[in-house]
């Protein structure tokens, strides 16, 4: 019996740390790729030609008009544009491009935020 009792408590130790290392991880991102909506012109292909220095008018014309649009008040005149956001509250793929007083992309990211 008391055997028994060590294997199930191995057993359960083992099934969560692999249900930790899942949530945190491969399981994590398909689930916030699967919550996100996204710009209308926005592919992956299309986001890979953005790059720190392309004008905002290619960034609209690859991606589509940002589903959010907001001046960083901290940074001096950077805009803020989000090209998707989630289906419901939970985490989902962000995909952001920062825009300079110049007109030119300055940073772009994407990801499955946390």
């Amino acid at each position: 019996m008391r055997r028994n009792l060590t294997i199930l408590s191995v057993f359960v130790a083992v099934s969560a740390a692999f249900l930790g290392l899942m949530l945190c991880g491969p399981a994590r991102e398909h689930i916030g790729r699967l919550n996100t909506v996204c710009s209308s012109r926005f592919t992956p292909d299309r986001y890979a030609q953005i790059k720190e220095g392309v004008a905002r008018q290619t960034v609209l014309e690859l991606l589509g008009p940002p589903l959010q649009s907001h001046d960083l008040d901290w940074s001096g005149g950077i805009e803020s544009l989000s090209f998707s956001q989630p289906k419901w509250n939970a985490d989902y793929e962000s995909v952001v491009v920062w825009i300079g007083s110049d007109g030119n992309v300055t940073w772009h990211g994407r990801a499955v935020t946390d």
